[in-house]
């Protein structure tokens, strides 16, 4: 009786040269992979560039107690009307509390930490898809690990004694007092008008002469 037919997988056709030609699912896979190769790096960048930076208006005031703002999309630390832009200058705000000094260290590493891990996994995205969003998931980790610190350093700062005590001693920044700008052309008082000479007897016709006494 005749044998069935057995489909075969398809096998690369060799060239005239003797090298392997790609079959078609061989073709589709590279194609696939360049394509997803595309996708991480426009996601990579657009994680890096999206939307314009936004940054908070009101800015506290100097009050002795530690504020939380925003710059440039950043949470940021805010005492005194001072928003230091490097976490390594955070620390020097919390010095009246050695917890909340703590937390602040604590927030400076995680937070440099998760930054630089996320950069790097933008950077491997193109070349190794998969390690690189990883990277980039550790980093966005440690930064939100960071930033929890940074909310625990303000708040037990402004809960502290010893800050407390430093904020009441702290003088509130005095409001500027209105002022009222000169005429741009201002004009000159007029002088007093002259008074006329005072008139003589022998220039009045009408003026008397005193009589004489009488001896």
């Amino acid at each position: 009786m005749p044998k069935p037919d057995i489909a075969t997988p398809p096998v690369a056709a060799r060239s005239t040269a003797g090298a392997l030609t790609p079959t078609r699912p061989q073709r589709r896979r590279s194609a696939s992979r360049a394509s997803a190769a595309r996708v991480g790096l426009v996601v990579s960048l657009g994680a890096l560039v999206t939307g314009c930076p936004h940054s908070s208006e009101y800015t506290p005031k100097s009050t002795g107690k530690a504020r939380l703002v925003m710059q440039k999309d950043t949470l940021m630390v805010s005492k005194n009307g001072a928003v230091p832009e490097n976490p390594s200058e955070w620390k020097p705000l919390f010095a009246c509390n050695e917890q909340s000094a703590q937390y602040a260290t604590t927030a400076e590493e995680q937070i440099s930490s998760g930054r630089s891990l996320m950069v790097t996994g933008a950077i491997l995205m193109p070349l190794a898809l998969l390690p690189g969003a990883i990277v980039a998931s550790i980093g966005r980790g440690k930064l939100e690990e960071g930033q929890a610190a940074m909310i625990d350093a303000i708040n037990s700062h402004n809960d502290a004694a010893a800050c407390v005590a430093a904020a009441a001693a702290t003088p509130a920044a005095a409001p500027a007092l209105p002022t009222t700008a000169p005429p741009a052309n201002p004009t000159p008082p007029a002088p007093p008008a002259t008074p006329p000479p005072a008139s003589t007897p022998a220039d009045d016709p009408y003026a008397t002469t005193p009589a004489a006494p009488v001896q």
